[in-house]
């Protein structure tokens, strides 16, 4: 599988800042939250399934 680094909006990464400040509050250490994509033909659409 193929990862590559996100392009998030300002906003998408105000969200994930503000993630990892309750992650870190509720875990009691600092916490990290990295995002990427993961290449289509990787992605397994299961809601075709239901």
């Amino acid at each position: 599988m193929d990862y590559k680094a996100a392009e998030l909006t300002n906003e998408e990464i105000e969200r994930l800042k503000q993630l990892e400040q309750d992650l870190a509050k509720t875990a009691g250490e600092n916490i990290v939250v990295i995002a990427y994509t993961k290449e289509q033909a990787d992605i397994v659409d299961t809601s075709k399934n239901s």
